[in-house]
């Protein structure tokens, strides 16, 4: 099966703007202030389908908001517009035709306008990004969910503070190849591929030998891709991401102030009686 890349708009991306975010010291303080919390998120997130469009950043975008929701509501019954995240993303990047999007522009289209559910924009089979007819509709709903902060991420240990915190979700953009394309990623090369845009949502409970949490990582594939449609990454693979420099992950939050979160998925499970 052939799975769309170079989604991501790596070659104009703005990394002026993702530079100059907010850095995640002030995630890495919150250590030893919480307790880690390690969450399955697949019994409530909904792997989405790109199909063959180069929508991979928006799915992630919405994805990561779609996390944010549930644990900031303890529900888990919203599908933001996959259509919105990515056809206004191009808009901001001046970007026409079916030729993929950047990651700071989703990110300004989260933060300063949000992203509406699913049923004001829905995914079209076919690249079309004509605007809804009543895209008043669309934009008030979208009011609902914005991002508050968003943030760069440059290491494992702020990664996993981010998650383990319950702050949000953390919305990446990398060089896609080989070594990703496993159910389990141990480790990252930057040999061939393309670019693409995926997203961590959580802490998984496997763990390396230093006793390090995996991270649960969501792709936009369709659940015949990895574990469903999710990986679970290394601590020493996300090093390795990390550490091209053209790689960007960035945290996204609904809250506007960094602290620790309490979010319990047995108790949203129970809720939905899952």
């Amino acid at each position: 099966m052939s799975f769309p890349l170079n989604g991501w708009r790596n070659d104009i991306e703005d990394f002026d703007a993702l530079n100059a975010m907010p850095d995640e010291i002030p995630v890495l303080a919150m250590r030893g202030t919480y307790t880690a919390v390690a969450l399955d998120p697949r019994v409530v997130i909904q792997i989405p389908n790109q199909d063959q469009q180069g929508a991979c950043q928006g799915h992630a975008l919405t994805t990561s908001m779609e996390w944010c929701y549930t644990i900031a509501s303890g529900k888990a019954d919203v599908q933001l517009s996959r259509a919105a995240g990515y056809y206004l993303s191009q808009i901001r990047d001046n970007i026409r035709g079916d030729h993929g999007s950047c990651v700071a522009s989703g990110v300004a289209e989260a933060i300063q306008n949000g992203i509406a559910e699913e049923k004001y924009w829905p995914y079209p089979t076919r690249y079309d990004p004509t605007k809804p007819k009543d895209f008043a509709a669309y934009q008030e709903n979208a009011k609902q969910y914005k991002i508050a902060t968003s943030r760069k991420m440059t290491s494992y240990d702020g990664i996993a503070t981010f998650l383990g915190s319950g702050q949000g979700a953390v919305e990446i953009g990398i060089l896609w190849n080989s070594s990703c394309d496993h159910p389990v990623i141990d480790g990252y090369t930057t040999r061939g591929g393309g670019s693409h845009a995926l997203a961590f949502i959580s802490l998984s409970e496997r763990l390396d030998k230093q006793g390090q949490h995996y991270l649960w990582l969501a792709n936009s594939w369709g659940t015949n891709w990895g574990n469903k449609g999710w990986a679970e990454v290394s601590p020493t693979a996300v090093t390795q991401m990390l550490s091209i420099r053209s790689n960007v992950m960035i945290g996204l939050s609904d809250m506007p102030a960094i602290k620790p979160r309490e979010f319990s998925l047995a108790d949203l499970k129970s809720s939905l009686r899952i």
